[in-house]
C-alpha cells in the first residue's frame, strides 16, 4: 500500500513539474534584449553601480551595440533604455502594446 501512495506522490510531482516548464517556456518565447553577462542566483547585483549609473549603462550600450539593455536583478527583469530615441519609440509610439506589462 506504501509503494502504491509513493507512485502516486511521485507521478504527481512529476505532472506538475512538466506543467510548470510548459508555462515557463511559453511565457519567455521571445528572448530578452542583450546585456552584461550575470551570476547565477544574484544575476547582475554586484554590477550595479553606486553612482553616474548612466556612464556605466551608456557604456555596455555602447559596447554591446544597442539602446536596450536587460539586467537580472536576483531574479527581477530590469530594462534600461540608454538614449531618449528608444525610450520614446517604446514609451510613447509602442505603448499600446506594452501597456499590459
Amino acid at each position: 500500500m506504501l509503494h502504491l501512495n509513493f507512485v502516486a506522490v511521485l507521478a504527481t510531482l512529476f505532472v506538475a513539474y512538466r506543467l510548470l516548464t510548459r508555462l515557463k517556456l511559453r511565457r519567455s518565447y521571445l528572448p530578452f534584449p542583450p546585456g552584461p553577462k550575470g551570476l547565477p542566483i544574484i544575476g547582475n547585483i554586484r554590477d550595479i553601480p553606486a553612482s553616474f549609473e548612466w556612464k556605466i549603462y551608456h557604456k555596455w550600450s555602447s559596447e554591446l551595440g544597442t539602446d536596450i539593455l536587460y539586467l537580472n536583478l536576483a531574479g527581477q527583469s530590469v530594462v534600461v533604455l540608454d538614449t531618449a530615441e528608444a525610450a520614446a519609440e517604446l514609451l510613447d509610439k509602442r505603448s499600446s502594446i506594452y501597456s499590459g506589462r
